[in-house]
């Protein structure tokens, strides 16, 4: 659940991204490589998004009813299952009103339309934002310096995760070599295509960043954190007492019951 929770946020995130960006480029002419990049993006990820809201976990009755608590409807955890659920978990009034859904959950829709509605008046606000204030060039170097602000933080996450964790369990190399080929491929990319230095910082940024979780990978090393003297998550602590509990379990002779 937390995956796809991470999923859909990292995919909202980087769709108004890249439709900040096309504004852009349509304020600053740079290279025609990267709009078509964004626009083929949003392609993507809408795709994908679609793909994640069908294929969604339905939350187990357990889960769903502690999430409501137990004052907001009797002890029967069958009730969960109803129609009316959403009743409970978002009041017909609040329902009836498309911006009091999109505020309730925002993000994290049950439908798949609701996201495309936001990402049409994203679209549109922009759009109207650009009239305006399109012939400001201050306006289109904040435009882009949002879009790819957002686009840089997208490994931070992933890099305060590990750090508070102490640990890079279950974040592989392949994806980190991934990241890194890919982000340095894009930050020399813009330096020899003379994009807005916006795109260079951004490139810059996130390749510090992916050099972070490089280091991160091999401190948190089980062999690199006990001579450093780190101490493993619990969830490896646990493991390993629960491991050398059946090893113990397993090597102890049967004593038959008298």
């Amino acid at each position: 659940m937390c995956c796809v929770a991470f999923i859909e946020v990292s995919q909202g995130g980087m769709e108004q991204v890249d439709i900040l960006r096309i504004f852009f480029w349509l304020g600053k002419r740079f290279d025609l490589t990267l709009l078509i990049q964004s626009i083929f993006m949003i392609i993507a990820q809408i795709i994908l998004l679609e793909l994640v809201v069908k294929h969604r976990p339905i939350p187990s009755a357990s889960a769903r009813y502690s999430v409501v608590g137990r004052a907001s409807f009797s002890s029967d955890l069958s009730s969960v299952d109803d129609p009316d659920f959403e009743d409970v978990l978002f009041p017909p009034s609040s329902q009836r009103h498309f911006i009091g859904r999109l505020w309730n959950r925002f993000w994290a829709w049950e439908r798949f339309i609701d996201y495309i509605i936001f990402l049409l008046g994203f679209t549109g606000v922009t759009l109207v934002l650009y009239i305006i204030f399109g012939s400001f060039p201050v306006f289109i170097e904040i435009l882009g310096a949002v879009s790819l602000s957002i686009e840089a933080t997208v490994p931070v996450p992933q890099c305060i995760a590990n750090f508070k964790a102490r640990s890079t369990h279950g974040f592989s190399w392949l994806i980190l070599g991934t990241w890194f080929l890919g982000d340095g491929f894009k930050f020399f990319y813009f330096i020899f295509t003379g994009s807005p230095l916006q795109f260079i910082i951004c490139g810059a940024f996130q390749l510090f960043v992916d050099c972070i979780v490089v280091v991160q990978f091999i401190i948190f090393a089980p062999a690199m954190r006990k001579r450093l003297g780190i101490r493993p998550p619990q969830h490896e602590i646990d493991a390993e007492g629960e491991l050398e509990f059946r090893r113990s379990s397993e090597q102890r002779p049967y004593e038959p019951i008298a």
